[in-house]
């Protein structure tokens, strides 16, 4: 049987980051995952085409998270603001939309105002006094942004997530060279941990002192053993039974976690990256005779993909559709780029076929039915706001949890959220209160850094 200090159970990037913190500081560290493949909803790809990195999955960097940036500026990851000129999809055409972001706000900040009771963003909706375009708007972005459904989302939960957003500001960006160049990075550098790919947990024996696990991989059974364990699983899988296909049986039962994540939803999203022969779109102009050349989003509230973006400032011929929460839900996966042509048709007053003759490629992933993550990101049903804090509580100093679904100072769902609870669990597991802290050696690293 192998022995470690730590297994991580998940190499996604909140694993990665805990593995890589604990091997610095003298644990010895096992990261089993079961893809073949490292970075779990982070998913980049490269173009047969010219540009930058084709995002599958995580893409923006919302505000400036530290954490974040210092990872990426040590992977030599450069950063690109993201172009902001937006329009809308109206009846009278395409109208400027620089605004549509200040509406939302506008909207949010009163959730922010009234958090309690919780109740449902539809719900508060209904009873607000806001302006029908505020409201449409608000509700689109709502869905959208946390792949929620207005009737399940809770307003506590809302609030939190507004406030930490005032505080990061709204500056957004992107890397050029795709989020998977800092998962590469991490594994790179992550030189003395065991990074064990295609190996799927499947029992997870824990007691006061020891933490079994079982896997199977493709060349048989492998069977490992630790002190300490830190689960990164997505929550769509720790909410999965341990019969079902690669979930995760733990003994003793972990009742209350799972309790937590019943409070949370996974969240449903659809995306298509959209590549094109040529940026049609640039010789098109806005109800007002401005033309379209830095064009960053286009809104289309009530469409079946209520909004693209743009790879502006890079040149790149290429829009990315986005769809969350019920107009995601309502989707096939494989019919979804034929409804963003059919949206962009509409939008440009074109032929959806003159869209798709402008078509080169079609990239997007069907993460709810992926088996290893079962959902997008995570929000907070209406109460379940506190959840995600229950969620990241150490159970006997024995199991740890990280990843964007423990992160409870208002970044779920967000790469920011996965690393600092990647730095948090481990500093947790450092600090534990049995020998594992006490024997490791000491490298000076100053281990409060991460902990907020």
């Amino acid at each position: 049987m192998h022995s470690f200090d730590v297994i991580v159970v998940g190499g996604g990037i909140a694993g990665l980051v805990a593995a890589r913190e604990l091997a610095r500081e003298g644990a010895t560290v096992a990261v089993l995952e079961a893809r073949s493949r490292w970075g779990g909803r982070i998913a980049s790809r490269r173009s047969p085409a010219s540009g930058p990195a084709v995002e599958l999955g995580a893409e923006f960097i919302h505000g400036r998270p530290a954490e974040t940036l210092t990872l990426l500026e040590e992977a030599g990851v450069t950063l690109s603001p993201i172009g902001t000129s937006q329009i809308e999809m109206t009846d009278q055409g395409l109208a400027p939309a620089n605004d549509f972001f200040d509406d939302v706000e506008k909207a949010l900040d009163s959730v922010a105002a009234e958090p309690l009771p919780d109740r449902s963003f539809a719900e508060w909706l209904a009873a607000s006094r806001l302006d029908p375009r505020v409201a449409t708007r608000a509700l689109s972005y709502v869905e959208g942004f946390y792949a929620s459904s207005a009737e399940r989302i809770g307003t506590a939960g809302l609030a939190r997530e507004q406030k930490a957003a005032s505080d990061r500001g709204d500056a957004m960006y992107r890397t050029i060279e795709g989020y998977g160049a800092l998962v590469d990075h991490l594994v790179a550098s992550a030189k003395s941990v065991i990074l064990r790919p295609s190996t799927v947990v499947n029992t997870v024996r824990w007691s006061g002192s020891e933490v079994r696990v079982a896997a199977e991989t493709p060349g048989g059974s492998y069977v490992c053993r630790s002190r300490r364990a830190i689960i990164t699983l997505p929550l769509g899988v720790l909410r999965a039974r341990g019969d079902q296909p690669f979930g995760v049986h733990f003994d003793p039962g972990l009742d209350e976690k799972v309790r937590q994540a019943c409070l949370l939803d996974p969240g449903v999203a659809r995306r298509v990256v959209l590549e094109f022969a040529r940026p049609f779109w640039r010789g098109k102009r806005d109800r007002t005779g401005r033309p379209l050349e830095d064009l960053g989003f286009l809104h289309a509230p009530g469409a079946e993909v209520p909004v693209f973006w743009t790879n502006y400032p890079d040149d790149a011929p290429r829009l990315t559709g986005w769809a969350g929460g019920p107009r995601a839900a309502r989707w096939p996966h494989h019919a979804f780029a034929d409804a963003a042509c059919s949206t962009l048709a509409r939008a440009f007053g074109v032929s959806p076929n003159e869209v798709k003759r402008e078509l080169v490629a079609a990239h997007t992933h069907d993460w709810a039915a992926d088996p290893h993550t079962r959902g997008t990101y995570s929000y907070a049903l209406v109460g379940g706001a506190d959840a995600p804090q229950r969620l990241a509580e150490p159970v006997e100093d024995v199991l740890f949890f990280a990843g964007e679904a423990t992160h409870f100072e208002g970044e779920l769902g967000t790469v920011a959220a996965a690393i600092a609870t990647g730095y948090r669990a481990a500093h947790e597991v450092l600090h534990a209160s049995d020998a594992l802290a006490r024997d490791l050696p000491r490298s000076g690293v100053d281990r409060d850094r991460a902990c907020r």
